[in-house]
């Protein structure tokens, strides 16, 4: 069975998807868990601590150990195309 190659796409490949993004994000709360946020864009909640790492999101230290990313950086990072 040979390999399967995905083409990645951007959300500026579709007209009018950046405001429907934009609508569905801003019913987020202000601050979102990695979990929370991992599961709704069904990634690896490592993946989205690496994109806090490397500035793609932008978050916040919540308590001893938690983090909350900001839903502003989220529809940021969704208009640059999120990818």
């Amino acid at each position: 069975m040979g390999a399967t190659h995905h083409r990645s796409i951007t959300i500026t490949d579709h007209p009018g998807q950046t405001e429907y993004i934009r609508q569905v994000a801003e019913k987020l709360p202000p601050l979102i868990s990695p979990a929370r946020l991992a599961k709704l864009f069904d990634m690896d909640r490592r993946r989205i601590y690496e994109m806090v790492q490397t500035a793609q999101l932008a978050a916040v230290r919540h308590g001893k150990r938690g983090m909350r990313v900001f839903r502003q950086s989220v529809i940021d990072w969704l208009e640059r195309g999120g990818s």
